[in-house]
C-alpha cells in the first residue's frame, strides 16, 4: 500500500479521488488475499510446498477481485457496455499474474534445493519475454483496429465532429478541437459569435460528446510551434501557439498536432484533459495522436481537393468566369423553371491577331480584361461565361425586350472601348448574338447554338448586337458547307482573278487594275467574294487564300497581255499585316516569277492597321523594302485617324466609295473628298477614288485634283482575258478624244 501510494502520487503524479480508488482497490486485495492465507494456513509457517500453493492461490483471488472490479466501475463511469474491457484488463494483469506464478515457484524450489531456482529461471523468463511481445503485438493491433475504426468514422460528411468524438474515446481524454486561423474575409462571421479585438481563430471543439463552435483570441505573437510533428503541451512549458490555444480552451497539459493542409492551413489538433491512470500521455499515445491526426488532416484535404475540383469543373482558369458546363447547367435550370431571359453569345474580333502579333501573353491580359468588363456591367442574377478562346457569354435572367436591349448596349459599349496593356492601346470590337427563350429555343443546347449563329451572322455583317432568326440559320449551314469546299477549291484552282481598271483622272489613261478574287464555283457558279472570303478569314485558310492571290497576280503580270507600264493591286487583311511569314514568302515568290516588285501594289485597309499598328508598319516597311507599293483602302470609315496617316510607310490612298457615290449631289460628301485630296497630295501620296459610277463624278474628281479613279463607270471586275480585250478599246477611245 505504501509502495503503491508512492508510485501514484509522486511517479504517476495522480491526485484525488483516482488516488484514494487505487489506494482502497489495492487494500481490498490484499485483505482478500490475506484473508485466504490466515484461513488456510492456521499456523502460519510456509515450510511446504502446499503453503507455496496457498499463496499462490490468495494471489489468484486478489487480482480476480481488480479484474471483475475495474472493468466494472469503467463501465458504470462511462455509461456504456464493453465487454472487451475484461479482456483487455486481464491481458494486462497477466504479468502481476506470472509475478505471483514465479514467487510460488521460487518459494517451493527453495524447500528443496537452490538448484531448482537457477533451473526455473530459464523457462520464466523465456515465457515472460513471450507475453510481452504477445502483448506488444495485441497492442500494435488494437492501435490498428482504433486507426481503422477512426478512419471509417471520419469517412462521412461530419469528417470534423467524428474525428473529434473519436478521439475522445481512442485517447481517453476530456476534450479535442481542431483550431484555425480566421482571415480578413470572416470578419462577419467572427462578429456574430464572439468577436475579439486582436487576431481571432475558430474552434471547433469536443467536450464530454458534445461538438460546439467557439471564437478565441489567435496567440500571433507567441513563439511558433513546431511544425513537424506532435507537440506536447506542459503547464510548465514553452507558451507557443498552441499551449495558450490549450489553456484557452481550458486545459493545461496536451498534445498539439499542425495542420499543414490546404483545408486548414496554420491549424491545430488540439488534444487535452487526458481521463487515464496517468494525467501523461505516453509515447505510444502521442505516436497514436500523430496517426490519428495525420489520417484527419489527409481526410480535410481530400475534401478542399474535391471542392477545388469541383469549382475548377464550373469555373474558367484565366479568367474565373463560368465555363460552358456551368453555363449550360444554369441554363438548363432555369429553362427547367421556365425563367424567361436571354443568352448573349460575344466573340472578340482579330483576337488571333493580337495572339500573332503581341503573344499569348498580352493575348490573356485582353481576355481577363474582357471578362473583368462583362462581370462589371451585368446584375448579380445574370451569369457570365468564357466558352473558350476569344467566346463569352452571358445568361440573362427575368429581362423583357427592353431591358434586353439596354443590358446589350451596355455589354457592348464595355466591350467595344479601349483596352490600355502594357502601355499599348488596344482597340477590341467583337460580334453579338442574341436568342431569348422560351422564344428561340426550348433547351439550353438549343439556346447556345442558336446564340452563336446569331454571333456569326454578326460577324459577317459586321453588325451588333444581332438576334437570332431562323432565315439565317440555314445560311450559317451554307458557310460551314463552303469552309470545307473552299479548301478544295484552292487545290483544285476553282479561284480566279477578276481585274476593275484604274484610271487617270486627267486624261482617262490606264495606269493599273485591282486584283479582285472570285470563286468560279463547279455547282453553285459564281460565288462573290463577301461570301466565302469572311468563312476563310475565320479559319486557316486566310494565309493559303493570300497567297493564291499574290500567285494568280504574279502570273498575269507575266503573261502575254499585259501591259508593262501598268500596276496591279493585291488585297491584304489584318491577318496578313500580323504574319511575320508573308513578307519573306512574298520576295520569295517576286525572286521566283521575276516580276519587277515595282509593278505590285499591296492594299490594306484602315481596319487591318489599327489592330496592332506598329506590327502593320514593320510589315509594310518591309514590303516597301522589297521595291513594292503600299495603298490604304476604304479611307475614311476604319479606326485610322489623321495622327496615324503620317506614319504609315504608304503611296497612295483610296477614298473609300461611299465619299464618292453621291458627292455630285451630297455637298458634305463633296467637301470630306475635296479635303481629303488636298491633304493626301500635301503629304506626297497617290489619292486614287473608288465607287466611280458617272461621267459627273469622274469629272469632278479631276477638278478637286483627285489622281485616279475607279468605279463600274469605268468598267466592273472582268476575267482577265476580257479584262485584256476592254484594255485596247479603252485604250482606243482615250486616242480617240484627244
Amino acid at each position: 500500500l505504501i509502495g503503491g501510494a508512492l508510485a501514484l502520487v509522486l511517479v504517476r503524479r495522480r491526485r484525488g479521488l483516482k488516488v484514494v480508488w487505487n489506494l482502497s482497490l489495492y487494500a481490498v486485495e490484499t485483505a482478500v488475499a490475506a484473508f485466504i492465507a490466515a484461513t488456510v494456513l492456521v499456523d502460519g509457517s510456509i515450510d511446504s510446498f502446499e503453503t507455496w500453493l496457498v499463496l499462490l492461490a490468495a494471489a489468484f483471488a486478489a487480482e480476480f477481485l481488480g479484474f471483475v472490479a475495474v472493468p466494472t466501475v469503467i463501465m458504470v463511469a462511462g455509461g456504456e457496455q464493453s465487454l472487451g474491457l475484461f479482456s483487455q484488463i486481464g491481458r494486462l494483469q497477466m504479468l502481476s499474474i506470472l509475478t505471483a506464478m514465479f514467487g510460488a515457484v521460487t518459494g517451493a524450489a527453495m524447500l528443496i534445493t537452490p538448484l531448482l531456482l537457477v533451473m526455473a529461471v530459464i523457462p520464466v523468463a523465456g515465457v515472460g519475454f513471450l507475453l510481452r511481445v504477445h502483448g506488444r503485438l495485441s497492442k500494435d493491433l488494437h492501435d490498428l483496429e482504433q486507426l481503422h475504426d477512426f478512419t471509417t468514422a471520419i469517412g462521412g460528411r461530419d469528417a470534423v465532429d467524428a474525428g473529434l468524438e473519436h478521439l475522445l474515446q481512442i485517447l481517453r481524454s476530456e476534450a479535442a478541437a481542431v483550431a484555425v486561423p480566421l482571415d480578413s474575409s470572416s470578419d462577419e462571421a467572427r462578429s456574430s459569435m464572439a468577436p475579439t479585438d486582436g487576431p481571432a481563430g475558430a474552434v471547433r471543439i469536443a467536450v464530454d460528446g458534445s461538438v460546439t463552435d467557439r471564437i478565441v483570441e489567435w496567440p500571433v505573437s507567441a513563439p511558433p510551434s513546431r511544425r513537424t510533428g506532435v507537440e506536447r503541451v506542459e503547464p510548465d512549458g514553452p507558451a507557443t501557439i498552441a499551449a495558450q490555444l490549450v489553456r484557452q480552451l481550458g486545459g493545461e497539459r496536451g498534445l498539439a498536432l499542425p495542420l499543414d493542409t490546404s483545408a486548414a492551413e496554420g491549424g491545430y489538433l488540439l488534444l487535452f484533459g487526458r481521463l487515464g491512470a496517468s494525467t501523461h500521455y505516453s509515447i505510444e499515445e502521442v505516436q497514436l495522436f500523430g496517426s490519428l491526426g495525420a489520417t484527419l488532416g489527409a481526410r480535410l484535404s481530400a475534401d478542399q481537393l474535391v471542392e477545388q475540383l469541383e469549382i475548377q469543373a464550373r469555373t474558367d482558369a484565366l479568367t474565373g468566369l463560368a465555363n460552358r458546363a456551368a453555363l449550360e447547367t444554369e441554363l438548363a435550370n432555369r429553362v427547367e423553371r421556365s425563367v424567361s431571359g436571354s443568352v448573349v453569345m460575344l466573340d472578340i474580333d482579330r483576337f488571333k491577331d493580337v495572339n500573332d502579333s503581341l503573344g499569348h501573353a498580352i493575348g490573356d491580359q485582353l481576355l481577363h480584361t474582357i471578362g473583368q468588363r462583362l462581370r462589371a456591367n451585368t446584375r448579380t442574377v445574370d451569369l457570365v461565361a468564357r466558352l473558350g478562346g476569344d467566346e463569352f457569354a452571358v445568361a440573362l435572367a427575368d429581362t423583357d425586350a427592353d431591358g434586353t436591349s439596354a443590358q446589350l448596349r451596355r455589354l457592348v459599349d464595355a466591350l467595344n472601348a479601349p483596352v490600355t496593356i502594357e502601355g499599348m492601346t488596344l482597340e477590341v470590337a467583337s460580334s453579338v448574338g442574341v436568342a431569348c427563350w422560351p422564344d428561340d429555343g426550348a433547351t439550353a443546347t438549343d439556346l447556345l447554338r442558336m446564340a452563336d449563329i446569331a454571333m456569326y451572322e454578326a460577324k459577317r455583317t459586321r453588325q451588333s448586337p444581332i438576334r437570332y432568326q431562323p432565315s439565317i440559320d440555314g445560311t450559317n449551314a451554307l458557310r460551314l458547307s463552303l469552309m470545307g469546299e473552299l479548301r478544295q477549291a484552292l487545290d483544285e484552282r476553282q479561284l480566279e482573278i477578276h481585274l476593275q481598271p484604274k484610271v487617270l483622272t486627267a486624261n482617262r489613261q490606264l495606269v493599273g487594275a485591282e486584283a479582285l478574287i472570285r470563286w468560279n464555283h463547279p455547282v453553285r457558279g459564281l460565288i462573290p467574294p463577301g461570301e466565302f472570303i469572311p468563312v476563310a478569314e475565320q479559319s486557316s485558310l486566310a494565309a493559303p487564300l493570300t497567297i493564291y492571290v499574290i500567285n494568280e497576280a504574279l502570273e498575269t503580270l507575266t503573261s502575254e497581255g499585259w501591259d508593262d507600264t501598268h500596276v496591279l493591286s493585291v488585297n491584304l487583311t489584318a491577318r496578313d499585316l500580323l504574319d511575320k511569314q508573308l513578307p519573306p514568302t512574298i520576295e520569295r515568290m517576286l525572286t521566283d516569277s521575276g516580276v519587277d516588285p515595282s509593278r505590285i501594289v499591296f492594299e490594306v485597309t484602315e481596319g487591318s492597321l489599327i489592330v496592332d499598328l506598329d506590327g502593320a508598319i514593320r510589315t509594310l516597311e518591309h514590303l516597301r523594302h522589297l521595291g513594292a507599293g503600299v495603298s490604304v483602302d476604304d479611307f475614311g470609315t476604319g479606326y485610322a485617324s489623321l495622327q496615324y496617316l503620317h506614319r504609315l510607310p504608304i503611296d497612295e490612298v483610296k477614298i473609300d466609295r461611299s465619299f464618292v457615290h453621291d458627292m455630285t449631289t451630297n455637298p458634305n460628301s463633296q467637301a470630306i473628298v475635296r479635303a481629303t485630296t488636298t491633304l493626301v497630295r500635301d503629304l506626297g501620296h497617290v489619292v486614287v477614288a473608288e465607287g466611280v459610277e458617272d461621267r459627273a463624278t469622274l469629272s469632278l474628281l479631276r477638278d478637286i485634283g483627285c489622281d485616279v479613279a475607279q468605279g463600274y463607270h469605268i468598267s466592273r471586275p472582268l476575267p482577265v482575258d476580257e479584262f485584256v480585250a476592254w484594255r485596247e478599246t479603252w485604250e482606243q477611245s482615250v486616242v480617240s478624244r484627244r
